[in-house]
């Protein structure tokens, strides 16, 4: 089986200037993992995940305990920050033909849960582990 046969086609993403707080939003109410981060001509350009989000946690968390803050000082300053500064610019992206094989190998070897795939520079779909374990079991 195919990356194209189990693939997301109506990929959610947001830009490099969506606020963090949207980002938030989006993840939350689709419950979804993470979202690939495109330019205005749909060229991937970074993910912000949920794991990127727990790394943002853990800064208040040390910000907070070290300038004797309180998180809604910090929360209301994230209202400001942008996807730019947090997204993870090293996307690791899969082809339609690239098999399932293929998804779990980059899975377990690299630690990543959620593949943009690719064609022709532009982003087509996604595929993420519950794709892997819907198809799987």
């Amino acid at each position: 089986m195919f990356v194209k046969d189990i693939m997301t086609k109506d990929v959610i993403t947001v830009s490099p200037d969506t606020h963090l707080k949207e980002v938030c939003r989006i993840i939350k109410e689709k419950r979804i993992s993470g979202v690939p981060v495109v330019d205005s001509g749909a060229i991937v350009v970074g993910v912000i995940t949920l794991t990127d989000l727990l790394k943002i946690l853990s800064r208040i968390y040390q910000w907070i305990n070290f300038q004797e803050q309180s998180q809604s000082t910090f929360r209301d300053r994230l209202k400001e920050e942008k996807v730019r500064e947090y997204m993870s610019r090293e996307v690791i992206s899969l082809k339609g033909e690239d098999t399932i094989e293929d998804v779990m190998r980059m899975m377990f070897e690299k630690k990543v849960h959620t593949f943009p795939v690719i064609e022709e520079e532009r982003l087509v779909g996604i595929v993420g582990k519950r794709d892997i374990v819907h198809v799987c079991f």
